[in-house]
Formats: C-alpha cells, sequence, structure tokens
C-alpha cells in the first residue's frame, strides 16, 4: 500500500479546444509515474493499492501502465 497527498492516475479531460491535464496530481509527472509503476512491476508487487487524497471526492481506478 502505497499513501500519499495526490491523486496517482492520469486525469483527462476532453475539451472543445483539445486535452487538457489536471494539475493537482501526477498528470505533471508522467516520467516519474512511469518509473514508480515500472518498479512495482519489475519487483512483481501483487495487488498494490494506491490511496491518494486532496480533493475531497472519492475516486477508484486502475493505474495503467503506459
Amino acid at each position: 500500500m502505497i499513501g500519499q497527498q495526490a491523486l496517482l492516475g492520469e486525469r483527462l479531460f476532453r475539451r472543445a479546444s483539445g486535452n487538457s491535464l489536471w494539475n493537482d496530481g501526477w498528470d505533471s509527472y508522467s516520467a516519474a509515474r512511469s518509473r514508480l509503476t515500472d518498479s512495482l512491476r519489475q519487483q512483481q508487487v501483487a495487488n498494490p493499492v494506491v490511496l491518494g487524497g486532496n480533493v475531497h471526492e472519492n475516486w477508484v481506478g486502475h493505474v495503467k501502465a503506459d
């Protein structure tokens, strides 16, 4: 289990003018997220769970390798 303050999964908003990323999570840190998910896969961590917050909402998702 990994606990941290921001949401790890990418939140992609589709807008008429194009896509925009949310800046209060790991969206601006895609290379760091890839290193983390690569490490989890290389270490064969079974069923990793990431707990994050900071938006006063509940989100559930699958973080998949890019």
